[in-house]
């Protein structure tokens, strides 16, 4: 029986060691912690104010879960444990674990995957009507107006997604709203659906732990919307892969892989562009300016190019933009790139200040279900 209660008590001092270890080790510093890998900012130690006692424990309790001792050591064993050990995520709600160790975000972009969320005939219709309403504007001011998707990463390398995720719909949400404005309204519609999906027969234009595109999708993209732009504007045209000398190169971290600490998955790749004209990186120079009116206006982006004869474009977009960007504006006299944090709103002080001839709104996949929502017709 003593061998019985000392087993006993042996268990519980181990299991108290266990449980106390983290704060006694925020004191003794046996384990050193590495550093967070997470994407995203930490919460703040909330204030304590005796007149506001009631979200105190909460606030406390989100700040403690964000900073309590070797937290990302503690994360990074877990996230290796479940996916060396049982080959799966460790936070399925926000990451995919896909074939080959693809990564995909999971939320929205899986349900854009999936077809869970397919637009309703009213939403179809605001959307025809909220970009009627910016055409019908740009083309008061002499201004050609283009629309585009940008998808998903699931819905082009579709190959690499587990196949125990089943698809409602075939078409997703991006190729829904593309075809039936295509069909239903005299919007210019840019999709670059069916061209990636050739495309990526042969080559991954997206990055393996990484949600966007890479250089060379960004590249193909931007060649798909100038062929389509060059129907109304004869005197620009695409550059060609042949422009440049394009090296394979490895990749740092993406975005993704930060969500799971940066586990051993393998090594993603990036490719470099080097013009072979000037034997130079496509010209990435920036000009910021904010909206005076709007504190929490838009970041604006502008390249300058020395054929003034040919039209000026400008791109409402966010970070797929900003990657075939630099591309683009190889084929107008002046570029501008405006971010509004995924709002994608008409912002009429800049279409006025810059006087663009093209302009093109294009919107993430995830994002399609909640635009028109945000667009106010300008508050008129």
């Amino acid at each position: 029986m003593k061998h019985v209660k000392y087993r006993v008590i042996a268990l519980f001092v181990m299991f108290a060691v266990f449980i106390a270890f983290p704060i006694i080790n925020n004191f003794a510093g046996f384990v050193k912690d590495i550093p967070s890998q997470e994407n995203r900012a930490r919460s703040k130690k909330p204030c304590f104010d005796i007149n506001l006692l009631d979200p105190y424990p909460e606030l406390y309790e989100k700040y403690y879960n964000d900073t309590f001792p070797i937290r990302s050591r503690i994360i990074k064993h877990f996230t290796d444990f479940n996916l060396h050990v049982y080959k799966k995520s460790p936070f399925p709600d926000k990451v995919v674990i896909g074939n080959d160790n693809w990564l995909f975000m999971a939320g929205g972009e899986l349900e854009a995957y999936l077809g869970k969320n397919q637009l309703t005939k009213e939403q179809l219709e605001a959307y025809k009507l909220d970009m009627e309403f910016q055409k019908k504007y740009l083309e008061e001011r002499g201004c050609k107006f283009y629309f585009m998707v940008t998808p998903t990463k699931a819905n082009v390398h579709s190959e690499k997604m587990p196949y125990t995720y089943y698809r409602v719909n075939e078409q997703s949400v991006g190729e829904q709203l593309s075809e039936y404005l295509k069909k239903n309204s005299s919007i210019s519609v840019i999709s670059v659906f069916d061209e990636f999906k050739k495309i990526k027969e042969s080559e991954h234009i997206y990055y393996k732990h990484d949600n966007h595109w890479n250089r060379k999708g960004a590249f193909y993209a931007s060649q798909i919307i100038i062929k389509e732009i060059q129907k109304d504007f004869p005197n620009i045209k695409p550059l060609a892969i042949n422009d440049f000398e394009v090296t394979k190169v490895v990749k740092e971290e993406g975005d993704i892989i930060r969500f799971v600490g940066s586990p051993d998955l393998g090594e993603d790749y990036e490719y470099e562009f080097i013009s072979k004209k000037s034997g130079k990186p496509v010209p990435t120079n920036t000009l910021k300016y904010e909206i005076t009116d709007d504190p929490a206006g838009p970041a604006v982006q502008t390249i300058h190019n020395s054929d003034t004869m040919r039209p000026k474009m400008m791109i409402m977009g966010d970070s797929f933009a900003g990657m075939l960007f630099p591309f683009l504006s190889e084929s107008f006299s002046k570029s501008t790139r405006v971010f509004d944090n995924w709002r994608y709103k008409m912002w009429d002080e800049v279409v006025k200040a810059e006087k663009p001839d093209v302009y093109i709104l294009m919107i993430y996949e995830p994002f399609v279900v909640y635009t028109p929502d945000n667009h106010s017709r300008f508050k008129k």
